[in-house]
């Protein structure tokens, strides 16, 4: 857009404010001088999803720019045509857990994903324009539960902490998946800790992008540590951790279902369960 006096441009710093604060919070990053983002995060907003399909054909050669997130993400910068937009969020909420404390240790992608998925989340219960936006943590944790419950199921906390990367052909199932597992553990309020663990001196450095061998040794020395940060930081060792996580999954779901419910039962009494 050309105007930042744009309702579009107002409309999009607000949401961004918006994550920022959360992340803060959920990342113990607070303060105006915490450091979240070592430069500026390139966001291209468009005036109309003609032009938005316009601008990803001829600039970036984006063939499916028509997706569920109005938006996209190609090398620097992300293009989107909704303020609202979860692709803006998403890289702002990925970034995040990049770049914090400034140093160059990586993370698992499940982290990083299942933090992205939280603050999408936390923002559209709390501000969402329509019922569908009411119902993203359902749908996470109704996706998840699914998936833990069905019969021959291989995924399970070993999946998210082990993969190196996310499965793109199951992505929404992987965020889904991610996001109640960071929710679970968000929770406790140690994830500041672990993370800040996570971002240390003591953890793997990652080895050049073109050196396969080194990469494999390095995923298998990551995957140790985070292990090791894990049972120091939540005071349970991965198997148990499972079991836990699997049991939160399961009564959340089946809290936020009843939820939705009655909300659907009795939608003009403002105020009832307000605490879901």
């Amino acid at each position: 857009l050309s105007s930042a006096k744009h309702a579009k441009v107002g409309q999009l710093l607000a949401q961004l404010k918006a994550a920022k604060k959360l992340l803060g919070t959920v990342l113990g990053a607070k303060g105006k001088d915490a450091l979240l983002w070592p430069a500026k995060v390139q966001i291209v907003l468009l005036r109309s999803e003609q032009q938005f399909q316009q601008f990803a054909e001829v600039v970036d050669q984006v063939d499916y720019a028509k997706n569920p997130e109005s938006g996209y993400t190609k090398e620097d910068h992300t293009a989107i045509w909704q303020p609202d937009s979860t692709a803006a969020l998403r890289i702002m909420a990925t970034d995040a857990v990049k770049y914090i404390h400034g140093t160059d240790r990586q993370t698992g992608w499940w982290l990083s994903e299942g933090v992205a998925e939280l603050v999408i989340g936390m923002l559209k219960s709390k501000s969402g324009k329509d019922a569908r936006d009411k119902a993203y943590f359902l749908r996470n944790y109704k996706t998840t539960a699914d998936v833990l419950s069905a019969e021959n199921n291989e995924d399970n906390i070993y999946y998210l902490l082990e993969a190196q990367e996310i499965k793109r052909r199951q992505e929404r199932r992987s965020r889904a998946m991610a996001m109640t597992l960071v929710d679970f553990l968000y929770r406790t309020r140690k994830v500041p800790r672990f993370l800040s663990n996570l971002k240390s001196p003591e953890a793997p450095a990652a080895p050049p992008e073109d050196d396969a061998d080194a990469s494999k040794t390095y995923w298998l020395s990551y995957v140790n540590f985070q292990e090791k940060a894990l049972k120091t930081h939540f005071g349970k060792e991965t198997e148990k951790l499972d079991l836990l996580w699997k049991r939160h999954v399961l009564e959340m779901a089946k809290k936020y279902s009843s939820a939705a419910d009655q909300r659907a039962r009795y939608p003009n009494v403002r105020g009832r369960n307000r605490n879901d």
